[in-house]
């Protein structure tokens, strides 16, 4: 992967965990048609459920948060 094209993984985790409050179980970094890398994340809430958390990996932004 070329320089610059997903923000450090400690700037998406400290995002995510304001975003989500809870515990990051798992992270992935997928590229995805047309050279677009995406964090994906698993986190488990205070409250005990499950999210999966997907960031664009380059803006450092949350794309969406699904419950499981």
């Amino acid at each position: 992967m070329a320089s610059g094209q997903a923000a450090p993984l400690s700037q998406v985790l400290a995002m995510v965990r304001r975003s989500v409050p809870g515990e990051v179980l798992d992270v992935a970094l997928d590229e995805e048609r047309g050279g677009v890398w995406l964090y994906r994340l698993t986190v488990l809430t205070r409250s005990g459920e499950y999210r999966d958390v997907t960031v664009d990996a380059r803006r450092n932004a949350v794309l969406s948060v699904t419950v499981r």
